[in-house]
């Protein structure tokens, strides 16, 4: 077999050999510690210009560790393989509590760094306290000087500047796939007053910046009020708490809000008007909210506001992270529901859906789809409450389920059945609904669709109405429906079905509570006895504790 030096094998080859060789260092959301080790493998490859993505290329930094003197940077680099076009990214680093002056300005130009091989660099990040704090000590006679001159030197070098990053923290390596910047260690707390060279260029690039990003210190002060217009804001929840009371968010145009270090509740204040923003979140499309890791709090809750849409109203998605219970309630009219993307239920553990309905009793001329689809989107919850006379879930994604509360139309046992069998970890099941005939045509709440659709096509043509307690021998031909059911509730305001209630009981093996209004619990309770089962039967409202979701 001949044998071939690297430089030799054909680019497909190497651009395998160089993936396997790299593994995360080359992808899109790398961070710095891993540059070094894929500039190794550049050296000893001349395809690596034409083997790498573009992507691996689009940080330009200037950074400094600990003690050391001498500032590192993968200027040369990138000169070297002809690619100073692609990095739109500059990240300056410097760890040392350093309070100094800012020598940053001379460092940039020497550099070459504001020529226009660089004319793509629209982002600037700057880590580290040191590079925060500098320009804050004696040896810097006029801050404010310095500050204007920082900006101006700024503004001119980097025309197409849109965004800013302000991180006291140098994050760690992350797979972050959301294409945002890696969450940050959380270090031991320190207070300390920012430099005027950022407050001075927040505030007069207020009008042209599009995206904050600002996490930790614990403390972060400014020197003066300022107002920004941003489409994306990124906040360690520390940094916006303190930074409230002094910076004043323009949210006509913001669509991205992302929150981390969050330590128990998500502070629900920070959404309300007149707290920091500059009028109401009419905009915002994403929101995500991060848990701080590794807290020992059990009681990590997201509550949004109850009116989602009027709150967000162009909210579409939302995610959640590292949290160990996660409440959603959203309270909207059935047609706003079908504006919000179901994707907003996929990381949560509690939820509250609530629909709100027409006054005066009318009937919905709108299909169920509306309700349903979030019925079939995939979630991680595990407890929910379903009101006010949804569309019954003949299909229902939510695999995790152990309590499920449901305020509906019509609920056939057939139906309530193949709900069971679905859900096979669920427990606690309770459902109020309109009556349990499902030829009862009056009172279906949805339009006719969904009772030919979704209702109808499931339920066989003998129901458990069809059959007689007495004939016992036909309960051998009754296959369990679920076994992980304890407590069930059932009422029905006009027709309730109490043999087939009754005969449900066989198909439940670990049902220990059924609950029924008062006026057929002795029917009930008189069937249990016949079909020798040992369910005890309550009142209806007993066994709401077992549904309380906050």
């Amino acid at each position: 077999m001949p044998t071939h030096t690297l430089n030799e094998l054909p680019a497909n080859i190497l651009t395998r050999i160089i993936a396997f060789l790299c593994q995360d260092i080359i992808h899109e959301h790398a961070v710095l510690a891993d540059y070094w080790e894929a500039m190794r493998i550049a050296t000893v490859c001349r395809h690596w210009k034409s083997c790498m993505p573009p992507h691996a290329y689009r940080f330009v930094f200037r950074s400094k560790d600990v003690g050391q003197v001498v500032w590192v940077s993968n200027i040369t680099s990138l000169l070297c393989q002809q690619n100073p076009h692609l990095p739109a990214i500059l990240r300056v680093i410097m760890s040392d509590d350093y309070t100094g002056p800012l020598r940053l300005t001379t460092a940039l130009g020497a550099l070459g760094l504001t020529s226009p091989p660089w004319d793509r660099l629209n982002t600037i990040q700057f880590y580290g306290k040191g590079i925060l704090r500098s320009g804050t000590d004696c040896h810097t006679l006029d801050m404010q000087k310095d500050a204007n001159a920082f900006f101006d030197f700024i503004r001119h070098s980097y025309q197409t500047l849109k965004a800013i990053g302000l991180h006291a923290a140098i994050p760690p390596h992350t797979d972050d796939t959301l294409g945002a910047p890696p969450s940050p260690t959380t270090p031991e707390p320190f207070n300390y007053t920012i430099s005027p060279h950022y407050q001075t260029l927040l505030s007069r690039f207020a009008r042209r910046l599009s995206s904050l990003q600002c996490f930790q210190p614990t403390t972060l002060t400014f020197h003066a009020p300022a107002t920004l217009m941003l489409a994306s804001l990124e906040l360690d929840e520390s940094c916006f708490r303190v930074l409230a009371p002094e910076v004043y968010f323009e949210c006509l145009n913001l669509r991205k809000l992302r929150l981390l270090n969050i330590e128990n509740e998500v502070p629900v204040g920070i959404f309300k008007h007149g707290f920091a923003w500059t009028g109401p979140l009419s905009r915002l499309t994403e929101l995500q909210l991060h848990f701080k890791s590794g807290s020992d709090s059990q009681q990590q809750t997201l509550a949004l506001p109850a009116h989602l849409l009027r709150t967000f109203p162009k909210l579409s998605k939302l995610l959640v992270s590292q949290s160990t219970g996660v409440l959603l309630q959203i309270n909207e009219n059935h047609r706003k529901l079908a504006q919000i993307d179901t994707g907003i239920i996929r990381n949560i553990s509690c939820l509250h859906l609530k629909t709100i309905l027409p006054g005066g009793g009318s009937k919905v001329n709108d299909p169920a789809h509306f309700v349903t689809r979030f019925y079939l989107a995939d979630s991680s919850v595990r407890r929910a409450l379903l009101q006010t006379m949804v569309p019954f879930p003949t299909r229902l994604c939510w695999h995790s389920l152990v309590c499920l509360s449901l305020d509906t139309d019509i609920a056939p046992v057939a139906l309530i059945k193949q709900l069971l069998g679905q859900l096979v970890l669920l427990k606690y099941l309770r459902i109020s609904c309109t009556t349990m005939d499902p030829d009862d045509r009056d009172s279906y709440y949805w339009r006719e669709s969904y009772m030919s659709e979704d209702t109808c096509d499931a339920i066989p043509p003998t129901g458990h109405n069809a059959i007689r307690l007495d004939d016992l021998q036909t309960s051998s031909d009754i296959r369990t429906t679920n076994k992980s059911l304890q407590v069930f509730g059932m009422r029905a305001t006009s027709h309730f079905d109490e043999a087939a209630i009754s005969r449900l009981l066989l198909s439940l093996p670990a049902l220990q509570q059924l609950a029924v209004d008062t006026e057929h619990a002795d029917v009930i309770r008189s069937n249990i006895e016949r079909i020798q089962s040992d369910v005890v039967v309550c009142e209806y409202s007993e066994i709401s504790r077992y549904f309380r979701l906050y």
